[in-house]
């Protein structure tokens, strides 16, 4: 008996190697963080392990109630969730672009963030993050991505915010 495979076997072999390595998302190495870049007003990031899913904007039902920055109330993923534009909560709220996708946060809450743009998602070495210090505002961190800076926005603050009433003012001491 020889160990001899045929061409057409070798082949199908070859194809669901290949096949596989598409479908595995590569882990972040661990000096690594990874984030979703979008755009709501600016380039901004948001931490991976702060978002649950990202959505296309669904069909939303105005709410006879004036609080800034809120477009309606939608559905995502079963649940009935308040929709906010995340630009108005980062310092050019007046930003007119067109929102179309919707972002969960991982907290579980029943808000959820309208932004204009889902760029991609990066892994951002720890060595580019700057803490901000005096932190006024939703921002945590400056990322160095492509010879630029870009505001990392911490989602956790905006939910919480929104949960104690008061919506987070916006701060004009970011990049």
């Amino acid at each position: 008996m020889s160990d001899v495979i045929s061409p057409e076997l070798e082949i199908d072999v070859l194809r669901r190697e290949f096949d596989a390595r598409f479908t595995q998302i590569p882990l972040p190495r661990p000096t690594m963080q990874r984030f979703l870049r979008l755009r709501a007003g600016d380039d901004l990031l948001l931490p991976m392990a702060q978002v649950r899913c990202v959505l296309p904007l669904p069909r939303l039902a105005p709410v006879p109630v004036e609080q800034s920055g809120l477009l309606g109330i939608g559905t995502a993923g079963g649940r009935t969730v308040a929709v906010y534009r995340l630009a108005e909560f980062i310092r050019n709220g007046n930003d007119e672009s067109l929102e179309r996708w919707l972002i969960l946060p991982a907290s579980g809450s029943d808000v959820a963030f309208a932004v204009a743009q889902i760029v991609d998602l990066v892994d951002v070495p720890a060595a580019d993050l700057a803490t901000v210090g005096n932190r006024d505002g939703p921002f945590i961190a400056i990322a160095s991505i492509d010879a630029r800076h870009v505001a990392v926005v911490d989602l956790s603050a905006i939910v919480h915010a929104l949960s104690r009433g008061p919506v987070l003012s916006r701060t004009s001491d970011v990049p």
